[in-house]
């Protein structure tokens, strides 16, 4: 479903195939103020972050790709991946050391869904996301210097002949 998002409200994808889990976390989601694209399927998911580029990327444990490299070669043909969470369930804790290991994964939404712990995950991930961009801001600033520095450097000894 598509609907249009509001100015300074993040954008959310979430991609499960179970009804319940969906509906939840879209009602909860949403209260904290994201804005939550879902669909069903992995296929189906990754044709929407390509059209929004989604910041954050919610799949739970049947929509993982069997080999963790894959999720970041999905998403490696964009500027930046996506902070990926993954819902899931205390016994499918085993399945995820893999997509941890190899750093795909920010981190977990425990199921069934404690409210507490999501709220404290979305803090982690607002904050991590601003720290990105102000390292990216900066880097870009950074270059310009570099960049800029020399020519600054001629138009002055020019002025001083």
């Amino acid at each position: 479903m598509i609907r249009k998002a509001k100015e300074n409200r993040p954008r959310l994808l979430l991609i499960t195939g179970n009804q319940e889990l969906r509906s939840c976390l879209v009602t909860l989601l949403t209260g904290y103020g994201y804005y939550v694209d879902y669909e069903e399927s992995r296929r189906e998911g990754i044709r929407k972050y390509m059209t929004h580029k989604h910041t954050i990327v919610v799949m739970d444990v049947p929509t993982l790709p069997r080999i963790p490299g894959r999720v970041t070669s999905v998403f490696s043909y964009f500027k930046r991946l996506p902070i990926i969470l993954v819902a899931a369930y205390a016994d499918e804790r085993l399945k995820l050391e893999p997509y941890y290991r190899s750093g795909v994964i920010f981190d977990r939404i425990y199921l069934p869904v404690d409210i507490g712990q999501l709220q404290h995950v979305l803090t982690r991930v607002v904050k991590h996301n601003k720290l990105l961009r102000t390292n990216e801001f900066l880097s870009s600033l950074a270059l310009l210097v570099c960049i800029t520095t020399p020519l600054w450097i001629g138009a002055f000894v020019s002025l001083l002949k």
